[in-house]
């Protein structure tokens, strides 16, 4: 009871943190610096709109998971870990803050995200391991910083999948005992919940890349080192997969797409998915968010079948 109680106490700190105090800060500072997203061809909005919300997201995100781990025992191992992490995150959120400011090249970011990726895979894995795991590694964390940036495209949209799928990792963390970055996960979806308050159709506030590249950049984190902790086991790969499938595979379709149309792999258009929902499907913005949101459940919700359940196990249930 009396941790359940915690949690309670916890989740709402950080919501509140989140709702009051550090969203309405990064509306206020997005205004004050210029930092508006401003309408043009392929923007579904039709006013100015400030686009520093990924800034709250971050600030309600770490100050109560300093404050949280500051008076609890942290084993050193994930000490470690969490240290490379925050260091890494704050690194790649000056990037991007940059990025929504001042508007910096494509290829400068990447190669950003690149020597972060470079850096974070190496301290986690390690440079004994197979080096086609390296790559595959580093692949997966520059692919999802930028995929979950792709899917920041409708009011709500990215904020409310990546939640779906940290609060799928939470559960993913728990039952592989890795309780300490489970909290991680909870936390950014908690600080990321706070966000949608304002972001959720008609949008008052855009996360911008400092929110969606740091969205981006703990998941595909917490989930390699999930992966890397059981071993890069099949269950293991198959659930961080499904977890974040719609982002990811949003990424290797539009990669494609604009490869076989000789367009610039950084242009934006709009053939991403949920586009196509809007341009072609007949739905309006908020209903392919909200459709959108309800492929992430079943996706996320079948990573978790996936982890707990052999495959074996779930094969014999059709026969």
């Amino acid at each position: 009871m009396g941790l359940i109680f915690t949690s309670l106490i916890y989740s709402a700190f950080v919501l509140f943190i989140s709702i009051f105090l550090t969203i309405p800060f990064s509306s206020w500072l997005a205004r004050l610096v210029g930092a508006m997203d401003l309408p043009g061809e392929i923007k579904v909005h039709s006013q100015p709109t400030p686009r520093l919300g990924g800034l709250g997201i971050l600030l309600a995100f770490i100050l109560p998971l300093a404050g949280l781990f500051w008076f609890i025992d942290v084993p050193p191992a994930v000490h470690r870990q969490l240290i490379i992490l925050l260091g890494l995150l704050i690194s790649l959120a000056i990037c991007a803050y940059l990025d929504d400011v001042y508007n910096l090249t494509p290829i400068l970011r990447l190669v950003v995200e690149g020597v972060i990726g470079s850096i974070l895979v190496l301290s986690i894995i390690g440079m004994g391991l197979n080096w086609l795991l390296l790559i595959i590694a580093w692949f997966w964390i520059v692919g999802l910083i930028n995929a979950y940036n792709f899917l920041d495209g409708l009011d709500g949209l990215a904020g409310s999948v990546a939640t779906v799928n940290l609060c799928a990792l939470t559960i993913l963390l728990l039952l592989s005992g890795n309780d300490f970055l489970a909290i991680v996960a909870i936390t950014m979806a908690l600080s990321t919940c706070g966000f949608l308050r304002y972001n959720l159709p008609p949008a008052s506030i855009f996360m911008g890349d400092i929110g969606s590249l740091s969205l981006g950049f703990i998941i595909s984190t917490l989930s390699l080192i999930l992966v890397v902790n059981e071993n890069f086991s099949l269950n293991s790969l198959v659930a961080v997969t499904l977890a974040a499938a719609l982002p990811l595979g949003d990424l290797v379709v539009s990669v494609i797409r604009r490869f076989l149309q000789g367009k610039s792999l950084f242009q934006g258009d709009r053939g991403h998915f949920y586009d196509v929902m809007v341009d072609r499907g007949g739905l309006s913005k908020p209903q392919a968010t909200y459709f959108s949101l309800a492929i992430a459940l079943v996706l996320s919700s079948l990573s978790v079948i996936a982890f707990r359940f052999s495959f074996s196990s779930l094969i014999q249930l059709f026969y």
